[in-house]
């Protein structure tokens, strides 16, 4: 006998200890304890479409410091009007926007899969994300622009001061709801891209 069929002998011989511990040839109720695989295991894409950005679980660091660690994530649906952003707020750092498109004030971030790197008045940061950030191959740059003076609670955001927070949508519309100086008006001139 082949060592293959020696182990299916010696397992058809086994009597079941209990449903779910052991397996019998033709007994196919461990496929429905198993569950129905052919569902997909999350609710959303490994993998941004393009057009979209996705932070999952981002981390933040400038050199080797780490800025912010969320662990909770934000991105954009399909199908979003406008320029798909993320804003990440780091106590102390300020308020970071992230966006597809460029717009001004805003810095160039070369990308690849799920990491970002810039350099932002003299330091370099790099911004990881459990997922990739953009999808498709046109995208193999994001923007960012730091508001280092940001501090939700003196513009009446929700936000707490002394903790890490995340959002993401439309940037004029971000912007806007967030409060940002400057960009208050999702009609602003300083949204114009590039």
């Amino acid at each position: 006998m082949q060592p293959a069929a020696v182990e299916a002998a010696v397992l058809a011989k086994k009597k079941p200890v209990g449903r779910t511990t052991s397996w019998t040839p033709g007994d196919e109720t461990w496929k429905r304890r198993a569950g129905n695989l052919s569902k997909p295991l999350a609710p959303h894409s490994v993998e941004p479409e393009p057009g979209q950005i996705i932070l999952m679980f981002p981390a933040l660091l400038r050199g080797d410091r780490v800025l912010i660690n969320l662990k909770t994530g934000a991105g954009t649906g399909l199908g979003l009007s406008g320029n798909p952003a993320v804003a990440v707020y780091a106590p102390a750092e300020g308020l970071f926007i992230f966006a597809l498109q460029s717009f001004e004030g805003a810095t160039a971030c070369g990308v690849t899969l799920g990491r970002a790197v810039c350099s932002l008045e003299g330091d370099d940061y790099t911004l990881f994300s459990a997922r990739p950030i953009t999808g498709g191959d046109q995208e193999s740059k994001i923007w960012v622009l730091r508001v280092p003076t940001y501090i939700p609670s003196r513009v009446a955001v929700s936000w707490r001061d002394d903790e890490g927070s995340i959002k993401s949508g439309e940037l004029s519309r971000l912007l806007a709801e967030l409060r940002v100086e400057g960009f208050a008006s999702p009609r602003s001139n300083h949204l114009r891209r590039r």
